[in-house]
């Protein structure tokens, strides 16, 4: 017993009760000096009465006042019983930094009175409350854990990305009490954990931190592969374990660490470092909610990874459905493309926009000065393209390496660029710096140029990409070998043309100087005849008739020459009248009766509707008719019959001239429009005529906007039809 005894019965008797007593229990006289206290008290608080100081007064005790109940204290000693909140106390040093034990109280301070109503004494007794205490703290951390949850996973279903979910983990963790952070995500490769966001440390100290091999001996790695949780109490057990954690241990202020793996359906994501400020041992709670948490976060970086992929197929789906639009847009405008100009300029609505370029250019093979000539291009500067207009083949530069080598050149960064070709820096600098890509242009299976891009970020170059910019090549080399082909035959067409037209300005000439000469002879023929020069004798005048029919067959090719001469040039004149049909085709009949007559032939005219009127010149259509009246003469043997037709349509008419002759065979039914084209015409078969006639016959048919076309079976004769336009 620690306390003087009265030696009276209920003295004896308190005494006992206050030895004996559970709680611990402290007597204090009116001026707070200790008086008794329990056992209870020294098995608590580890103190005897006699290691109290003689000079010590609870009621200037400096514990009690930074605890906050030295006021109830004196509270008591004024005279009034006082119940403490519960006050938590460190019983040893360690436990100041929340690494040793602690201790729950609720104290109750009584007065105690003498007989004259002072207080005399006050009693403090102090109930161990711990246990109801962590229980009250293991249900409230609970509850928050669970609203933690809660939380996160609110905020996860709203996470799209990776880096999204990374952030609302470093948000979350930080209610846990963490003073250090770290996300790892698995790299696409899974050989290497990339730091995606981290708190806590500065960025010299996470350096090395920043990207870990998975197969390295670090806490991230090792709970990755293993997709087991890791807990490490204190800093000696994480050096232990982790040789290399120095740096980090010195650069942050944790002192126990939790690592935790993020795994979904059996497959690593990645894991998160927690570092703790205290040293610690992990309670199975602790551990449950950790592991909660990781799994939350491996579910929401699943799905930000199934988002991820989702989105990546509809933009390359997307990209390829532009990329395929424009190539098939492309094909058709380049299909039109006539010069390279226009090829350049398709190649800037049609492609750059899905390629995302900024700058391209288009160059062509000049194999006859050796170089290389830019023809087209967009986004540089006028110094830049004045320099580089024309390029020597042996230069070293993209367009001419892809034009030399045949293989297309492809450099994804600055560096590469720079690599490969150092002395273009000048140029980087004035147009920008970026990837870059050439490609070779092949036209019917040369190299005819080269095509380059450039981009104003560095990139990496898909499969896809590089198929499309190929394909986008063979379409240019194509293009460009029609341009060229296109522009060979203008160039052919057009001296075809100046050669057609000095024919027939010589032909025409020489119609007209040929035709001088032959109607004098005409002229001297006729005076002759007329006995001008002296009596004729009949074998004379056989000899002068055989002179002027020699000259008027002369004359007929000569004008044939000259009308067919006209119609090549283009010169020839023709009227837009109303032709009465009727009368005009009669008038044939005076002409071709005879012949038909000499060579034993029926000539028939169908009569038809006297007021049908065609547009044209009368003058040409009768020479058209009469040309081929007369050819169905000559077809059509002895017997057989020539007739000519007219009718009328809605808007045509159409003269038809039909013989019973042999016919004409039907692969020579378009030649015999073709100039200087007689059937049947053989050194011992000659005909009359110089085979112009349907050669003019068409092309004077034309210059009226009409058409000369026939029909005709072997054996059976011919039927040629000329369409003109009919007069309303």
């Amino acid at each position: 017993m620690t306390a003087a005894s009265s030696g009276s019965g209920a003295a004896a008797l308190a005494q006992a009760l206050f030895d004996q007593s559970p709680f611990s229990t402290v007597l204090y006289d009116a001026a707070g000096h200790v008086v008794a206290l329990n056992a209870a008290f020294t098995a608590l608080w580890g103190a005897r009465l006699e290691d109290v100081p003689a000079n010590y007064t609870v009621l200037t005790d400096p514990q009690l006042e930074k605890q906050g109940i030295l006021p109830s204290v004196r509270r008591a000693f004024a005279g009034e019983a006082v119940t403490t909140p519960p006050v938590r106390y460190a019983m040893s040093e360690a436990s100041t930094r929340g690494e040793g034990p602690t201790i729950w109280t609720e104290a109750h301070v009584h007065p105690i009175r003498g007989a004259s109503g002072d207080v005399v004494n006050v009693v403090l007794t102090h109930v161990d409350i711990t246990s109801r205490m962590l229980a009250e703290f293991a249900l409230r951390e609970s509850v928050e854990r669970i609203t933690v949850l809660q939380s996160v996973t609110a905020a996860f279903a709203q996470a799209l990305t990776a880096d999204e979910v990374a952030a609302i983990m470093l948000r979350e963790v930080t209610t846990l009490g963490a003073v250090l952070s770290v996300v790892y995500l698995l790299a696409p490769d899974g050989q290497t954990l990339v730091a995606s966001i981290q708190h806590g440390l500065s960025d010299e100290a996470m350096c090395p931190f920043e990207r870990i091999p998975i197969d390295a001996r670090r806490l991230p790695a090792d709970v990755t592969r293993t997709r087991q949780p890791r807990y490490v109490s204190n800093p000696e057990a994480l050096l232990e374990d982790y040789p290399d954690a120095g740096p980090m241990i010195a650069a942050g202020a944790a002192r126990s660490w939790a690592a935790l793996p993020m795994v979904q359906d059996n497959l690593p994501l990645g894991a998160f470092t927690l570092g703790f400020p205290t040293s610690r041992e992990f309670t199975a709670a602790d551990r449950a909610h950790l592991e909660a948490f990781a799994g939350q976060c491996a579910q929401a970086l699943e799905r930000a990874r199934l988002y991820d992929a989702e989105r990546t197929a509809r933009h390359a789906a997307e990209r390829t459905a532009a990329r395929l639009e424009a190539l098939q847009r492309g094909t058709g405008e380049l299909t039109g493309a006539l010069t390279p100009a226009a090829v350049a300029d398709v190649i800037v609505r049609a492609a750059l926009p899905v390629l995302g370029a900024t700058r391209f250019g288009l160059a062509l093979l000049d194999a006859t000065r050796d170089g290389v000539e830019v023809v087209g291009a967009h986004g540089y500067t006028p110094t830049t393209l004045a320099r580089y207009r024309f390029i020597p083949i042996d230069t070293v530069f993209p367009l001419c390496d892809v034009i030399r080598s045949g293989t297309a050149i492809i450099l994804s960064s600055t560096a590469e660029r720079g690599e490969r070709y150092p002395h273009l820096a000048q140029l980087r600098d004035e147009n920008g710096t970026g990837a870059m890509a050439a490609f070779p242009l092949r036209g019917n299976g040369r190299i005819v140029g080269a095509l380059g891009f450039n981009w104003s970020e560095e990139r990496a170059f898909s499969t896809e990409d590089i198929a499309f910019l190929d394909v986008l090549a063979q379409q240019c080399g194509q293009a460009l070998e029609r341009a060229r082909l296109y522009e060979d035959e203008r160039r052919a067409r057009n001296e075809a043309e100046q050669a057609n037209r000095a024919k027939g300005d010589f032909l025409a000439a020489m119609s007209h100087e040929l035709r001088t000469p032959l109607n004098g002879i005409g002229g001297y023929v006729e005076l002759l005849d007329m006995g001008l020069r002296g009596p004729v004798t009949d074998a004379q005048r056989a000899d002068l008739a055989r002179i002027r029919r020699n000259q008027q067959h002369l004359l007929l090719l000569i004008e044939d020459v000259l009308s067919f001469a006209r119609v090549e040039a283009g010169r020839l004149e023709v009227d837009d009248d109303a032709v009465p049909m009727d009368s005009t085709l009669r008038a044939l009949e005076a002409m071709i009766g005879p012949q038909a007559l000499a060579g034993e032939l029926q000539f028939v005219y169908e009569f038809f509707d006297p007021s049908l009127r065609a547009r044209g010149d009368a003058g040409r259509i009768v020479q058209i008719c009469a040309n081929l009246l007369a050819n169905a003469i000559k077809a059509t043997p002895a017997g057989g019959t020539v007739r000519l037709v007219c009718a009328g349509t809605d808007d045509r008419v159409e003269v038809r001239v039909v013989d019973s002759g042999s016919g004409i065979p039907a692969e020579k039914l378009e030649t015999i429009f073709l100039p200087f084209t007689q059937l049947g015409r053989s050194l011992n078969s000659p005909r009359a005529g110089a085979g112009l006639g349907l050669s003019i016959s068409r092309g004077l048919a034309t210059a009226m906007g009409g058409s000369l076309s026939v029909q005709s079976t072997e054996g059976q004769g011919s039927t040629f039809t000329l369409t003109l336009r009919r007069d309303r």
